[in-house]
């Protein structure tokens, strides 16, 4: 991602993992127990690894999160 975008901005967004026990259930009998136990937190350290620095977090609630990284300008 990083190398396509050398002077730009990412946006991820992603749904959030469920909040409620029976939600769990649901979306594990429909998607799989990965939905079900779905890390959302862990986006920071992804976008942080991607050479990115976040500069933006959001839920939008009931479901989505997304997070603004962009690249960091080079220091001569």
């Amino acid at each position: 991602m990083r190398r396509v975008l050398p002077g730009g901005r990412l946006l991820v967004a992603d749904f959030g993992p469920p909040r409620t026990r029976l939600v769990r259930h649901l979306v594990a009998a429909s998607a799989g127990h990965v939905m079900a136990d779905y890390r959302v937190d862990l986006l920071d350290r992804l976008i942080a690894d991607a050479g990115f620095e976040v500069r933006g977090r959001e839920d939008v609630r009931p479901w989505l999160r997304y997070m603004q990284g962009v690249r960091p300008e080079k220091t001569s």
